[in-house]
């Protein structure tokens, strides 16, 4: 995966972490967004963003469907271009719950 375009982080207090961030998959069409805080995947369900997840957030284990399953430590969500649209959406619906987006780098191109 290439350089994230924006990072979103999470303000506590006087400091921060991040939360998420956004990449650009053009080849694929696509705007991903990978998380592992399910406190901003939660917020952003609540908020008509993403589809609500079936709890809890869990991935095939070892052995597939058929074997066990383990909490899945990374979220990854996928939308339509462009990600200038799906920051500000993000931005909007998360800035007065404590999350800042902020571009990380510059488009390919």
């Amino acid at each position: 995966m290439s350089t994230p375009r924006y990072t979103i982080r999470r303000f506590t207090g006087s400091e921060s972490e991040e939360a998420g961030a956004l990449y650009d998959m053009p080849s694929h069409g696509q705007v991903a967004l990978h998380t592992e805080d399910e406190a901003l995947v939660d917020l952003l369900a609540a908020r008509g963003i993403l589809e609500p997840l079936r709890p809890p957030r869990l991935d095939a284990g070892h052995g597939g469907v058929h074997g066990r399953y383990a909490a899945r430590p990374q979220l990854n969500f996928f939308f339509a271009p462009p990600i200038e649209d799906v920051a500000e959406a993000i931005r909007s619906a998360t800035a007065e719950d404590g999350f800042s987006v902020t571009a990380s780098a510059p488009a390919a191109g």
